[in-house]
């Protein structure tokens, strides 16, 4: 399952700039997600459908949504640059995106485990579904807290900055 979340988040990363292809992308999940759910009711099976996927969906769903936004930041960096340059404009956000997507692979990667490790489990669905909803959360503490404070000190995205905050988090 990684590889297709993987494969879906990579796919709106390239294409957003056409602006078209993050929507089609996202509605044509949304789309297979409902005729799935909707062959589960049929066979009135549509709570077992919800708790398979809660305990990793949060988090997938997440990260193709965030996927889909990087994406249309950069058509829209194409779009309106502002008083930059087009060029400096897809330069510039597609540096801050290298970042993001760097970051995708790891929410998928979470999300995956999570996916492969606890939703097989012989374990309580709150306890399966709780597990998710921490790793979502951890996911938005390090995004919004240790981001915001990354962002508010003057580091905007780029490859370089990423690399140090990453050894100095590892390096504790």
């Amino acid at each position: 399952m990684w590889t297709n979340n993987a494969y879906i988040a990579a796919s709106m990363v390239a294409f957003g700039i056409t602006g078209l292809f993050v929507p089609y992308s996202i509605g044509q999940n949304a789309i297979n997600l409902g005729v799935s759910a909707a062959i589960m009711h049929s066979e009135g099976r549509l709570g077992d459908f919800f708790l398979w996927i809660a305990p990793h969906g949060q988090l997938e769903l997440y990260s193709i949504f965030l996927a889909g936004a990087a994406g249309l930041r950069i058509a829209w960096s194409w779009i309106a640059p502002g008083e930059r340059t087009r060029a400096q404009a897809l330069a510039e956000d597609g540096r801050a995106l290298v970042t993001v997507a760097l970051g995708l692979v790891g929410t998928l990667l979470l999300s995956g485990l999570v996916e492969g490790v606890v939703t097989r489990q012989d374990w309580p669905w709150p306890v399966k579904i709780g597990i998710g909803t921490v790793a979502l959360a951890a996911v938005l503490w390090y995004q919004w807290v240790l981001g915001g404070r990354a962002y508010r000190a003057g580091q905007r995205g780029d490859v370089e900055e990423f690399e140090r905050g990453a050894t100095a988090l590892v390096a504790g």
